[in-house]
């Protein structure tokens, strides 16, 4: 055999096993690779997506158990029924704490008693009477949103009973708001 032929038998065979070996082995690898490397990259975004979701569901848990204390919180300010004489003695305390004298307090019972609505929160109309100071009956009134509970001033009316003294008696309008238990 010629060299020359030997040669481009040669090179037949090799450029035949190249493009063989390029459709055969080497481009599958390829195809293979680059499906593996979608697939690298879908499982990278969706660990991201993951990872942003966990620290999102961290916020949100921390922000359910704060907003579930502040709720403890507002839900302990809501007095149960059963203990009314606490209302009296804080208020008794706090009249005291300014020099007043509470001369009457009383919750408007008919809307204590009512069972026509089935609301958990009520509100419960109190009347409170007292003599002090003018200041004194003004800090008073102030310092009613610094109680432990919600009892809020509606209307109130100041006047001079005895003019031979400084002392006023005012009469507060307050809406107490209790549980319906």
């Amino acid at each position: 055999m010629s060299t020359q032929r030997l040669f481009i038998i040669l090179s037949s065979a090799f450029l035949i096993s190249s493009i063989g070996w390029y459709f055969l082995i080497y481009q599958p690898i390829r195809v293979k690779t680059g499906q593996t490397e979608q697939e690298v990259h879908k499982m990278s975004l969706n660990l991201t997506k993951a990872r942003r979701a966990e620290k999102d569901l961290q916020h949100l848990e921390i922000r359910l158990k704060n907003a579930q204390t502040e709720l403890e919180k507002i839900k302990q300010r809501f007095i149960n029924r059963k203990k009314m004489v606490r209302v009296t003695n804080e208020l008794q305390k706090k009249a005291e704490e300014y020099d007043l004298i509470i001369n009457d307090f009383s919750p408007i019972l008919d809307s204590y008693f009512e069972s026509s609505r089935n609301h958990k929160i009520k509100p419960l109309p109190i009347v409170i009477n007292l003599t002090g100071r003018y200041l004194q009956i003004g800090k008073f009134l102030e310092s009613l949103d610094q109680l432990d509970f919600y009892l809020i001033p509606n209307e109130f009316t100041i006047e001079k009973l005895d003019p031979e003294s400084d002392d006023l008696t005012a009469t507060i309008f307050c809406i107490l708001y209790t549980w319906n238990s």
